[in-house]
């Protein structure tokens, strides 16, 4: 998917953050089909919260995951 590029008359946006989620300790916990089903899951809300996603990939014990969005939408407010 390609990056969100804002544009106003003054100047161009294109802001990238990195998010890692990892489990307590690292315990290992995505593996098998969790891992099409997490990734699936991931692809279809991206959209939905108007990003973009630049990289994904998904260990067994943490995702580290690349998105470019607006700077209207905060990482913080996006959990559940």
């Amino acid at each position: 998917m390609e990056p969100i590029l804002l544009s106003n008359d003054p100047c161009v946006l294109l802001i990238n953050s990195h998010l890692v989620w990892c489990p307590k300790r690292r315990r290992k916990m995505v593996g098998g089909p969790r891992t099409t089903r997490l990734e699936k899951l991931i692809r279809e809300t991206a959209p939905e919260l108007a990003c973009a996603m630049v990289a994904l990939e998904i260990m067994p014990d943490h995702l580290p995951l690349v998105v470019s969005a607006t700077p209207q939408i905060e990482a913080q407010r996006t959990r559940g």
